[in-house]
């Protein structure tokens, strides 16, 4: 089974509700999609982990990053605007982005645990990348149309703080380190 991972600017808006599972949330998912991609008899699979160093909520840890960002630097945080595609619709819809706060999605294994990704945190810590939450999902899925069988993607949520703190600006990888990258977490996890 293969994995990979590819940091964007994370959606700090959403991204909590969606990780925790906020009723207030699902309940938007269903009445946008007319039904809910979520299986409430596989919630209880998955597992969370936050960093203890990142206490607020996501919105709150970005103001406090554009307040560091200005202090450091003298110049405001760059938000970029960030644009998605709905897959089925094919409309294109703008949101806000920051890259001082990004998201992987990599996919997993059915029985990949919170504890195989320790490898991983402290590889990204050696990059000056700090691991704000981990969440497992297992409870995402859509029926197969020829066999009603479940088809769940399994993958994990990892949202870091990719800003250098004591420069004030976002941490530079390249394209060797990105390749190194996606060989840590295969191998912390068991995968290609």
């Amino acid at each position: 089974m293969k994995t990979g991972i590819k940091f964007k600017p994370c959606n700090v808006g959403t991204a909590e509700a969606h990780n925790r599972r906020d009723r207030a949330y699902c309940e938007a998912v269903a009445r946008k999609l007319g039904h809910t991609y979520f299986w409430d008899e596989y919630r209880h699979l998955n597992r969370s982990w936050r960093n203890l160093s990142y206490a607020k909520p996501l919105p709150e840890l970005l103001e406090d990053m554009k307040v560091l960002v200005k202090q450091k630097t003298g110049r405001a945080m760059q938000c970029k605007p960030v644009i998605t595609t709905d897959r089925k619709t094919g409309k294109k819809k703008e949101r806000s982005g920051c890259s001082a706060i990004r998201e992987g999605c990599p996919p997993i294994k059915p029985d990949t645990r919170i504890e195989d990704f320790e490898p991983f945190i402290k590889w990204l810590e050696g990059y000056g990348i700090s691991v704000i939450s981990i969440d497992l999902h297992h409870d995402e899925g859509h029926a197969d149309p020829d066999t009603d069988d479940l088809r769940q993607p399994h993958h994990a949520h990892i949202i870091v703080d990719w800003l250098n703190h004591e420069a004030g600006k976002t941490v530079k990888i390249d394209s060797n380190v990105c390749k190194e990258m996606q060989t840590v977490l295969a191998e912390s996890l068991g995968m290609e």
